[in-house]
């Protein structure tokens, strides 16, 4: 065969046609070899993984294939180094370039089994050498690099690869797509991302006739590969070829990349024997950016001082100026400083000083702020201890930390009753309070010789051992974030804070001490209020609000409650990452957004990022920002070197924020707190995050997650080894693991993976009952799911990414499911499977049983009152959280149930029914009774027709037969137990008595704290004052308006009135007609601790009921006030004793 070239005749080696004849002939001679091979390419790449580099872009659904390239070129000195390395070693330049790019690959992605292609002309066989045309196939080399090998070591084991590699390249790639038929994924290739090229052309040129052949690099703008390096032997270097997905990366990364590669092959060239996390890197540049210019923070800060003298300070400046405000009461700087300083002064006499521990636990009010300073200023440092916490939680944290004395309410002080300790407590609101008449002045730091090195607080955090961990705080780590903040995102004396977060949260800090320092107000809220959107947005608007801190989801649940923004208000926004969608909401509807960053350890926050437009929703989140003052950041490989710009790696923060570490727990603190070796300070420490994050090319950080089994739900920090170890006390129970699940955005819940011990499996209400008492509310998983095993990886350990998400039916099915039985129950149960991702839910399901928290409340209320079109409040899901209550208090606006009054609580349960007479503080009573008990509410009023005509109020025996009537639709016969919740008892006591008297059995008749008649007495004039002063204005008018009311409403109301709108004129109306009778049978009084009145002192309820039933009256103290003991956290101890009197009564029959 010939060819024409310049009109001659050249001679081609063979006939092709008879030589493509002899290759396919070779072919089926081959079947078998090819099996074989097969064989190994199964071996080879079984479990191979997904190469993960990191991109600047997210990654598209589908590859658009657009690419564009970078040209570079190893200098001859290089190329020689390496090609004399690679003689010595006994293989190829190809062998060593090839592991030179697997270690960067490994130190790009953190990944330690890699796969890369490769080309191959394929032409194994003598007589293909010759022939023209393509013979072109892929090799996949897999290379481990698992144990931080050294070089050398890897070069071994590449080079083993490649010739196995090699020995089998008669599968073509697309065969072995074809066998072992990868997961398809149309944003990526299949098998392999990207590709090493080594061309080498040969000295023995096919020269035609004087033409000679030209190897051409052209850009072809599309490619089926991540990235592409290819390199070509030319006579004085290696020239470079870089082909990349324009959808993934920017020039400027591809620009690093070359440089770090050629960092790299320089470092392997002069230390072949270290170890791949020795090996140079980053080029002198890099390092100079990431270790001074990214940190370059210093600043001065009051170093001398600690919080509370910044306090004071400020406090002499701006004395009459307003501190802190709670509801209607407020306390200017001077008067705060005083309280504070009486009571610090008494501290000091029960031994506060520097370092000792004073715990504090209390409902947010203004005694709260006293507190805190009071232990500051007198040399201590606060724990502070929620009282939503489970006791044992809270027993735990008292023991663990042996603090000197507790601060509290009387209210709470049942919280404790399980303390071994011996423990001084003193009650905060004290009617007479011991320090009164302390000094007012300031407490000489330097009498108890305190530093701002001496501990400021010690918070607890969740610990994976399954015991939360303390984490002590300096005054001087506190001193200087205060002092960054005040100046970035900044604060103004004439700033309004809102103070929305539990002191146990450590964000609380930043809401409390920086206005203080500054000589702005706060505005305190309670609990509830905090989780209330109408009220978040009516006091951002009425107080004049202009910063507010809360997290993600506090922000959602704010704009999703039709929320308009303010545009005077700054907004910082922490404890979760910030969605982008999120940001982009909040930036139109706020005047400044701050999306703000730092764990517990390094003091609040340690970065911060003004968001002044959304980065768009291709980003799942926005970027964290910068280090605050005095704050260093690296982002380390797990061998400590400092990453590239864009590549993923471990937060560890440096510098004045890093706190002292773990109280009790040298071990951790060790662990967790290791030597800085960035820094030229001596015995400078940097904090180990465990959070990922890569530095982005404007300085920004970005975080990409956690990298152990720590996380952050709704803020609070959580370590998921915590629920495993209480899940694993349940007998039920062999295996456990606990993961995170986001059904919607923004909405991550807990999932219990469960595998059960023997045939008995345990439900899910059994769980979380088993769970509460151990952990708190948000600890609590909402979904669980059992499984036969848990997922294992091939080297035997749990593989969390294969734990299966939870769908939406039920996880762990519950006994007697009903499903919705008219219209408006189903049209609820579809509001609640949208809020809740459960597809069945049955009418008597409870909706926080099932998972659902304040946030999903919220939206599922706002749901229900845009279908029904009513204005049922967030409390009306916390008394009536099943679906069966809920449609009869939406179907009572529109028509009468047959049972006006009776309403359901939990039907299901062994012990007889309780019956509960008027809902008004029954709140958290239900949740408190458990699963077995059956309760029904009785609420205030009588079913009557709506007409023209006014509707006459009931007397109390009218009231008490209609009640009877009603509960005995439920439970026709006897024995009853009834309970009453103040004037409820007094109906409650006449429903017992018309019981006996008609030949039924009562066993019991608890009256919650019921007066029978209100025998009071005008309070000294010197209390009426400085009650009356303790009230703002506001509250005043409406204790005035209230009166006035009561004593101006008619005992006839127009046709709008509906008996279940509580008043107190109705009630008063009943009991002035109502003569008690005497009552054969035994009557339980729950009497609440404190009488409460701003102008009369009332006579315990037990004097008027001793009177009338005589030794036939028991008396059971409980904590909290009159309108207090039947909520959380007092419920608890009321519950406890209601259940051993009915107890008493159930085992004596």
């Amino acid at each position: 065969m010939t060819m024409r070239v310049s009109d001659q005749s050249i001679d081609l080696p063979e006939p092709l046609i008879e030589q493509f004849v002899e290759s396919a002939e070779l072919k089926l001679e081959m079947i078998e070899k090819l099996e074989r091979q097969m064989d190994y390419w199964r071996m080879q790449l079984a479990n191979a993984p997904t190469l993960e580099l990191p991109t600047d872009r997210p990654r598209p659904a589908v590859q658009s294939l657009r690419t564009e390239s970078r040209q570079f070129s190893l200098s001859l000195d290089l190329v020689e180094g390496l090609k004399a390395l690679s003689r010595h070693e006994g293989v190829t330049l190809f062998i060593t370039l090839v592991a030179a790019f697997q270690v960067l690959l490994h130190r790009y992605s953190g990944q330690d089994d890699i796969v890369i292609g490769t080309p191959t002309a394929k032409r194994s066989h003598l007589e293909t050498e010759g022939l023209i045309g393509s013979f072109f196939n892929t090799l996949l080399l897999r290379v481990d690099l698992s144990g931080n090998p050294s070089f050398r070591e890897l070069l071994s084991q590449v080079r083993e690869v490649a010739l196995g590699a090699y020995a089998n390249q008669d599968v073509s790639f697309e065969k072995l797509v074809e066998v072992l038929n990868p997961q398809r994924d149309c944003s990526r290739n299949s098998l392999f991302q990207v590709m090493f090229v080594l061309q080498n052309i040969p000295d023995n040129k096919l020269l035609l006739n004087g033409l000679t052949p030209e190897l051409l690099q052209f850009d072809t703008g599309t490619a089926k590969c991540d990235l592409i390096i290819e390199l070509t032997e030319i006579p004085n270097n290696l020239a470079g070829w870089v082909e990349y997905a324009t959808d993934l990366f920017q020039a400027a990364t591809i620009n690093r990349l070359i440089g770090h590669f050629q960092t790299l092959l320089e470092g392997i060239l002069a230390h072949p024997d270290a170890r791949l996390s020795e090996l140079p890197l980053l080029t002198e540049s890099d390092s100079r950016q990431l270790l001074l210019e990214c940190n370059d923070t210093t600043a001065s800060f009051p170093a001398d001082k600690c919080i509370h003298e910044l306090f004071e300070a400020q406090a002499a400046a701006t004395p009459q100026a307003v501190a802190v405000v709670y509801e209607d009461s407020r306390l200017t700087y001077a008067e705060l400083n005083a309280q504070a300083n009486r009571l610090a002064h008494q501290l000091r006499e029960l031994g506060v000083k520097p370092d000792a521990l004073v715990a504090i636990c209390v409902e947010r009010c203004l005694n709260m702020v006293v507190g805190l300073l009071a232990i500051l200023k007198a040399g201590g440092a606060y724990l502070p201890l929620d009282p939503a916490y489970p006791e044992d939680r809270l027993a735990f944290m008292l023991e663990d930390s042996a603090p000197v004395a507790l601060l509290t309410q009387g209210r709470l002080e049942s919280l404790f009753a399980g303390v071994t300790r011996a423990l001084p407590i003193i009650d905060l609101e004290a009617e007479f309070p011991s320090w009164a008449n302390r000094p007012d002045t300031n407490p000489d730091p330097h009498a108890v010789k305190l530093t701002p090195k001496h501990l400021a607080y010690v918070i607890y955090t969740s610990g994976s051992t399954g015991k939360p961990k303390g984490v002590m705080v300096e005054h001087m780590n506190v001193v200087n974030f205060l002092s960054s903040m005040s100046k970035t995102p900044g604060i103004k004396c004439s700033d309004s804070l809102l103070a929305v977060t539990t002191i146990s949260f450590d964000i609380a800090g930043l809401e409390l001490f920086l206005p203080l320092i500054n000589g702005a107000k706060i505005v305190l809220i309670s609990r509830s209020n905090a989780a209330d959107s109408v009220f978040l947005q009516e006091i951002i608007a009425q107080s004049g609000i202009t910063i507010l801190q809360a997290t993600p989801a506090t922000w959602r649940l704010l704009l999703n409650g039709g929320w308009k923004g303010s545009s005077g208000l700054k907004a910082l926004c922490g404890g979760e990452a910030l969605a982008t969608d999120l940001s982009a909401q909040l930036t139109e509807s706020v005047g400044e957004l701050w999306n703000l960053y730092g764990p517990t350890e390094t003091t609040i926050w340690s970065t911060g990022q003004h968001i002044k437009a959304s980065r768009g929703e291709q980003y799942p989140f926005e970027p964290i920002g910068r280090p605050i003052d005095n704050t260093q950041i690296y982002i380390l490989d797990a061998h400590l070197q400092l990453v590239p710009q864009g590549v993923s790696g471990e937060i560890y923060i440096g510098g004045a924020g890093v706190t002292r570490g773990y109280l009790n727990r040298p071990e951790l603190t060790a662990e967790r707190f290791v030597t800085d070796p960035f820094s030229t300070e001596a015995d400078a420490r940097m904090y180990k995050t465990g959070d990922l994050a890569r530095w982005l090319a404007d300085g920004a950080i970005e975080y990409l997650g956690r990298n152990d089994f720590q996380i952050k739900i709704r803020g609070f920090r959580i370590e998921i080894g915590e629920i495993e170890t209480m899940l694993r006390q349940h007998p039920q129970l062999r295996e456990v693991a606990v993961a995170v699940y986001e059904p919607l955005p923004e909405d991550k819940r807990l999932a219990a993976y469960l595998v059960p011990q023997g045939a008995t499996v345990p439900t899910a209400s059994e769980l979380r009952d088993f769970l509460k008492p151990k952990l708190p509310e948000f600890m609590v998983p909402s979904a669980f799911v059992f499984l036969d095993a848990l997922p294992l990886t091939p080297n035997g350990k749990l593989d969390r990414k294969a734990l299966p998400e939870p769908d939406q039916n039920r996880q762990v099915p519950d006994a007697d499911f009903v499903a919705p039985r008219n219209p408006i129950e189903q049209q609820l149960t579809e509001i609640w499977s949208n809020a809740l991702s459960i597809n069945y839910i049955g009418i008597h399901d409870n909706f926080f049983a099932l998972g659902g928290h304040s946030l999903l409340a919220f939206n599922a209320i706002t749901e229900i009152n845009k279908l029904f079109k009513t204005d049922l409040p967030l409390g009306a899901m916390y008394q009536s959280p099943t679906i069966e209550e809920l449609g009869i208090i939406i179907s009572s606006g529109n028509r009468q149930p047959s049972r006006y009054s009776l309403v359901p609580i939990q039907m299901q349960g062994s012990r007889p029914p309780l019956f509960a007479i008027h809902t008004i503080t029954l709140m958290d009573l239900p949740r408190n009774l458990g699963k077995d008990q059956p309760l029904y509410f009785l609420r205030y009023g009588m079913a009557a027709e709506i007409g023209n005509r006014s509707v006459r109020l009931p007397s109390l025996e009218e009231l008490a037969n209609h009640y009877i009537n009603e509960l005995q639709q439920v439970q026709p016969h006897g024995p009853y137990y009834l309970i009453g919740f103040s004037f409820g008892g007094l109906i409650a006591y006449e429903m017992a008595g018309q019981l006996l008297a008609n030949g039924h059995q009562v066993n019991l008749v608890g009256l919650l704290d019921t007066c029978l008649t209100e025998e009071k007495r005008l309070q000294p004039l010197h209390r009426i004052i400085r009650n009356f002063f303790r009230q703002g204005p506001n509250q005043l008018l409406a204790s005035i308006k209230s009166k006035i009311t009561d004593l101006s409403t008619p005992n006839e109301y127009g046709k709008d009135f509906w008996p279940h709108i509580y008043t107190s004129a109705p009630d008063a109306t009943c009991r002035s007609n109502y003569q008690p009778k005497s009552y054969k049978g035994r009557v339980t009084l729950f009497q609440g601790w404190e009488p409460e009145s701003n102008f009369f002192s009332y006579a315990p309820p037990e004097h008027a009921w001793k009177k009338l039933l005589g030794d036939r009256l028991e008396v059971q103290p409980v904590p909290g006030t009159h309108f207090d003991i039947c909520k959380e956290p007092h419920v608890k101890v009321l519950v406890a004793k209601l259940m051993a009197c009915m107890d008493e009564t159930i085992n004596g029959e």
